[in-house]
């Protein structure tokens, strides 16, 4: 069950990784092989199961071209927007998506 975002909220930093790396469009294995780690490290990393470090969180910054601070701060309002660029792009990608099929199928009519 999804949490509802709220005037309260905060992301930790594993789920704030993963709408940044979402943003830039990158996988987990790619990210996970930039910084010389295991796929499954960055999946429990972003589900807040384990914690990285902070040689970790600059490495991944970088990558992602992000600030340190986006990542570890505890902004309610910063997270919530965020959280909403990434459903919008996500909400972009289906439409782009949807269009083509459309495409698709009225070329094989």
């Amino acid at each position: 069950m999804e949490k509802k975002i709220g005037q309260n909220t905060t992301l930790n930093v594993g789920t704030k990784i993963r709408y940044a790396r979402r943003l830039k469009g990158i996988k987990q294995k790619d990210l996970a092989r930039q910084l010389n780690m295991s796929t499954n490290y960055i999946c429990m990393l972003e589900k807040g199961k384990t914690k990285p470090s902070l040689e970790t969180i600059i490495n991944i910054a970088s990558i992602l071209d992000v600030s340190v601070a986006s990542l570890i701060e505890n902004n309610p309002v910063l997270d919530i927007l965020q959280k909403l660029s990434v459903e919008y792009k996500i909400a972009e990608i289906e439409e782009g998506l949807q269009i083509i099929k459309e495409c698709d199928n009225s070329l094989s009519d």
